[in-house]
């Protein structure tokens, strides 16, 4: 063998050692070390407190990602059931982990995006921007990534992000209130009430709307408004959805009882009540509780199923004894199956359980009304009246009571003109059907000239908040009142 045929073949050698240690290197690193380091991402959340399902689920994700290290949907997945238990923090190691391994997937960064912003990430931007390239004319993500810049301060980019919501859905409110919003920063009140005028058109239960239309107007100087626009928002639902069905894919992996619920809700607020009860039921199993009985109750008396719904409300009694809401609500559900004498027990326990606890008194009454027991009825709502501290709606049947019933022992038009003059001064005069019962009460009174006046302003304001059935009886008892003679109900 000549020389240079032994220095070849020592030079062959040495590349096939450096080879073989690169292969056993590269071996060690896919096999040992980049595990190691990839499984030191996995979170790992106290899961002690949790419903045994949700644990169960967390942990089944977990050891799926332990088995697909390299799996994009294995780590998101198990990204979006820590995130919808709000693990907020721990979720965002996966997402990053999940957009790594397949950075084209939109849910990743997505989701990604909106949990950085919940946590207040400077990162959130830089993500938004991510899932801004993936999907530009997703609406949902420019509603999302415009509240953030608004957050942050950034008006101008936020406004170009709600006017492009506005473009891509303008169904929606979301956009014309967050131009609403950006108007109002700025200080530009009659701007921002033109938007926030526009968003409650597209969608008149938006509470968000009510809420900021109401800071609006009470800086224009306007507090009536503002106070009526106040007390809508806070009879209306706190959250007025986003359709966003990327994002209802991570509302579906909650499987604690409370998502359960909220799904209901959900459901209810679209109109879907069968569906917002099998939600409810599924809650119930997981978690009962005796306000979800009573909920249940309460849907299924709605649909006109008073029967089945007496043993879902009877179910909450049992979990809270002394619940008088549960007792109210079966009696009712108890008058509508044709038993009246039940129901009368269970809104009499109302009373004994809890004396200020005003429907009882108002359906008691009913029932009796209904049974022509007027005397009955009238002593219920007096209970009422003093028990309430002068509740409005039972003073105001009971004031009609005394003022009109045509058993003439029964009739007291002092008491009826002092409880509804009570009532009319607590709404400001401002009711049209409590302005007509003082009406009435002045005219058996014997008090004329204030029952004519009085009933022709009852009659306007009917008139002029389009109650016309209602506008149509005040005239007829206004005739009476012109004529001294009051007015009674007919037996």
């Amino acid at each position: 063998m000549t020389s240079a045929n032994r220095n070849l073949l020592k030079y062959l050698v040495a590349l096939l050692a450096i080879l073989a240690v690169a292969t056993i290197g590269f071996v060690f690193y896919r096999s040992v070390y980049l595990p190691r380091s990839v499984l030191a991402m996995l979170p790992t959340p106290d899961l002690d407190d949790l419903e045994e399902q949700v644990a169960g689920e967390i942990r089944n994700r977990r050891i799926a990602v332990e088995k697909n290290l390299d799996s994009a949907e294995e780590w998101g997945r198990l990204g979006m059931v820590l995130d919808i238990h709000n693990f907020k923090q721990e979720s965002i190691p996966c997402y990053k982990r999940a957009a790594a391994l397949n950075p084209n997937e939109f849910r990743w960064s997505y989701y990604g995006a909106i949990v950085l912003n919940e946590t207040v990430s400077p990162d959130a931007f830089e993500w938004f921007e991510r899932s801004n390239k993936l999907k530009p004319d997703y609406a949902p993500l420019q509603v999302h990534y415009g509240q953030a810049l608004l957050n942050a301060g950034h008006f101008e980019e936020a406004e170009k992000t709600f006017k492009r919501v506005v473009s891509l859905l303008p169904e929606s409110s979301h956009g014309y209130l967050g131009l609403g919003k950006i108007a109002l920063a700025r200080g530009n009140l009659q701007e921002s009430r033109q938007h926030l005028t526009k968003a409650l058109d597209l969608d008149p239960n938006h509470r968000e709307v009510h809420g900021v239309l109401a800071d609006v107007l009470r800086r224009l100087g306007k507090s009536e408004e503002s106070a009526k626009e106040l007390q809508i928002a806070n009879q209306l639902p706190k959250v007025a959805r986003l359709k966003d069905p990327v994002y209802e894919e991570l509302v579906a992996e909650g499987k604690s009882a409370v998502w359960y619920r909220d799904r209901g809700f959900n459901f209810l607020a679209q109109g879907m009540v069968d569906e917002a009860i099998e939600e409810f039921l599924m809650a119930m199993r997981l978690r009962p509780d005796p306000d979800g009985y009573n909920h249940i109750g309460n849907l299924l008396s709605r649909k006109g199923q008073p029967d089945e719904a007496i043993s879902y409300y009877q179910t909450a009694i049992s979990l809270a004894p002394n619940n008088v809401i549960s007792y109210n609500d079966l009696g009712e559900a108890l008058l509508n199956s044709g038993r009246p004498d039940e129901a009368i027990a269970w809104f009499e326990k109302c009373f004994r359980v809890s004396p200020k606890f005003p429907d009882s008194y108002l359906n008691l009454s009913a029932i009796y009304l209904l049974a022509d027991r007027s005397a009955d009825a009238i002593s219920t709502l007096r209970k009422g009246v003093r028990s309430t501290m002068g509740f409005i709606p039972i003073s105001v049947r009971l004031a009609w009571l005394v003022a009109t019933t045509p058993n003439q022992e029964l009739r007291n038009g002092a008491e009826a003109m002092i409880l509804a003059k009570t009532a009319c001064q607590k709404t400001e005069y401002s009711d049209p059907k409590i302005l007509d019962v003082l009406a009435a009460g002045y005219a058996e009174a014997g008090q004329f000239d204030n029952a004519i006046q009085t009933a022709r302003n009852a009659y306007q304001l009917a008139q002029s908040s389009h109650k016309e059935e209602l506008a149509k009886q005040i005239k007829l008892r206004l005739s009476l009142y012109l004529a001294g003679k009051p007015f009674h109900t007919v037996e």
